[in-house]
């Protein structure tokens, strides 16, 4: 048996506008996050997030910023040490810890992990290029 072939079936490009697809990184913030660095990490900030998290580079802006699914990382450039008063942690989530963790190992990127209180909670605590605290957790998706 088989198919006659369709003369009544066409195939039309979509007229609509495309939406691009996030990034597979997303900040655990209420709105976009701002860090400070040393003049001169850009190339160091960029192989960091955009290389291993996986954030997407903001071009449009003549800044160092970084599109996450949700909001923006901004960063403010200062000449000299940069003076830090708190300990705040910058929270990103990703999609898998083990795969982050992995790619941190091959870039030999130095980082701790730390258990939770509850079963199987785990995050990964490091310091971005810049001096900045990074505090990695991997999304949980409930269905």
């Amino acid at each position: 048996m088989e198919l006659e072939p369709s003369t009544h079936f066409r195939l039309e490009p979509d007229p609509r506008r495309s939406i691009p697809v996030p990034p597979p990184v997303s900040l655990n913030t209420i709105d976009d996050a701002m860090l400070r660095a040393t003049t001169g990490f850009e190339r160091e900030l960029d192989a960091f997030y955009v290389g291993l998290l996986q954030f997407e580079r903001d071009l449009k802006c003549d800044r160092v910023v970084y599109k996450a699914e949700n909001f923006r990382l901004r960063f403010e450039f200062v000449e000299g040490q940069v003076i830090r008063d708190d300990m705040m942690m910058l929270g990103i989530v990703v999609k898998s810890l083990a795969d982050t963790a992995r790619k941190f190992e091959e870039a030999k990127v130095t980082f701790s992990r730390e258990r939770g209180i509850t079963a199987g909670e785990e995050r990964l605590l490091l310091l971005d290029p810049a001096g900045n605290w990074i505090r990695v957790t991997q999304s949980t998706r409930i269905v």
